[in-house]
């Protein structure tokens, strides 16, 4: 089983991630490693920080054959980051309906000034790029992901892949999404 986590940034992605893997002990691999990468090839225009939809139409051409060539070759697999789209989880879905556990995380009923504070009071683990910018430059990244986020609920009601959001409790959500996950 190809399991598929994608959401917004700061909504819990990596902690589900950790848990689901130290539970079930399968392999796990974050698009964010391959964004990282794919930031040494100029010509591909790939880079961490842009806007989430395009990065992600340019990121799918190297991601899907990936993910088909696991769902064809691995037994069971986590692939997690906002790299990948609905509309893309829909596409592969077509051919692999039985192979795919996949859902979306967010946080669409967030105001953006309550996830900044919750962000500067929980924030800042050794790798968290949120303590190295500017409140303001923080700001703007948060109402990108609220939008983000309201545009991935949307889009997973259009093709009815599960929309999780941790807008409100964060511990339910967590639950949730882990459940969903593993059922």
């Amino acid at each position: 089983m190809l399991y598929i986590l994608g959401g917004a940034p700061r909504s819990g992605k990596s902690i589900v991630a950790r848990r689901f893997v130290s539970e079930k002990q399968i392999p796990f691999f974050c698009i964010d490693f391959l964004i990282t990468s794919l930031q040494e090839v100029p010509f591909l225009d790939i880079k961490h920080g842009q806007p989430f939809i395009g990065k992600a139409g340019r990121l799918w051409p190297l991601v899907k054959p990936l993910l088909v060539h696991l769902i064809e070759e691995e037994p069971n697999y986590l692939i997690e980051g906002d790299g990948i789209l609905p509309n893309q989880v829909a596409e592969l879905l077509e051919g692999f309906s039985n192979d795919i556990r996949a859902c979306f995380v967010g946080f669409s009923e967030t105001n953006p000034q309550d996830k900044f504070k919750q962000v500067r009071e929980l924030g800042g683990n050794k790798d968290d790029w949120t303590k190295s910018v500017s409140d303001e430059k923080l700001m703007s990244n948060i109402e990108d992901m609220v939008k983000f986020s309201k545009y991935l609920k949307s889009e997973c009601n259009k093709y009815n892949i599960s929309y999780f959001d941790s807008s409100n409790n964060f511990r339910e959500y967590f639950e949730n999404v882990f459940l969903y996950l593993t059922k």
